[in-house]
């Protein structure tokens, strides 16, 4: 509704969630006194990014288009890893010397590096609202969807290392890392390469094809993660192959998931900047 209305306002629907969130934050805290959003803070953020993770990420893939991602991709690689790296240790080293006086560790450092040097969804979200070239556009989902889930990865190898108190092991580190994104490339390839040949057997069947392309990437997710390997990566992989087939998909079948996707994308983003905004606004008003 709110999307709607301020369209025609050019005015960023994230940005709006956003301050909303801030007002009722503010809200609550002035006529509740329960500690329901406390309860929010400290559940589990695994359980979170497990519900909305999977569809946001297979909604920016898949929505792309197969040849101009891959015309693209020295592009796309070259701003998400060179230039994500370059971000996250002149950020990391920065916050060395601006924390000195807490003693900070550098792997404490490297965590906060790793949480900013991502491309800012936010950003991304009102560039997409508000136009821009073709092949900027997959430029820029493409950087962050590939930063993002190196990020992840990244945050997961060294949180370990600092709550397990933990000393760094360089080839520890990156052989960990590599496990999760070798693993996540081939397990989102066999769940790509299967889906393609289980499709056809449900031609014409919208409801089944629909339903088929949402439970995998939940359950590919799920199963990268008991292994220790990127359930993003996989999703990506997995987008990227359907993406490439779409053909195996029935047209009917192809437009109803283009709008269910569409609408799951849209609430999810919802609730995850709302959400955020809200418990933020609510507890720095505590």
């Amino acid at each position: 509704l709110f999307k709607t209305i301020f369209a025609s306002l050019r005015v960023p629907y994230t940005g709006l969630i956003i301050f909303l969130g801030f007002i009722g934050g503010i809200l609550f805290n002035i006529f509740t006194k329960n500690d329901t959003f406390l309860t929010i803070t400290t559940s589990s953020p695994d359980l979170l990014v497990g519900i909305f993770l999977p569809a946001l990420v297979f909604e920016s893939v898949y929505r792309t288009e197969y040849h101009a991602f891959m015309k693209s991709l020295y592009s796309i690689l070259l701003f998400s890893i060179v230039g994500y790296f370059i971000s996250l240790f002149s950020i990391s080293t920065l916050n060395k010397y601006l924390f000195l006086f807490q003693q900070w560790t550098f792997l404490q450092c490297l965590i906060l590096g790793i949480i900013l040097s991502p491309t800012r969804p936010i950003t991304l979200m009102c560039q997409a609202d508000y136009g821009k070239t073709k092949r900027l556009s997959i430029i820029l989902e493409g950087e962050a969807v590939i930063n993002n889930s190196l990020a992840i990865i990244l945050f997961n190898a060294i949180k370990n290392l600092v709550i397990n108190n933990q000393s760094w092991h360089t080839i520890k580190f990156f052989k960990t890392t590599a496990i999760a994104i070798i693993g996540g490339i081939g397990f989102g390839g066999i769940a790509g390469i299967l889906e393609i040949i289980c499709l056809p057997y449900f031609y014409d069947d919208p409801i089944s094809e629909v339903t088929i392309t949402t439970a995998i990437p939940y359950m590919l997710y799920w199963l990268c993660e008991q292994v220790y390997s990127s359930g993003i990566i996989a999703i990506v992989v997995l987008g990227l192959i359907l993406s490439n087939h779409k053909t195996a998909i029935s047209s009917e079948a192809a437009s109803f998931m283009e709008k269910f996707w569409d609408m799951l994308a849209l609430i999810g983003n919802t609730i995850i900047y709302l959400l955020a905004a809200l418990v933020f606004k609510y507890i720095h008003s505590i």
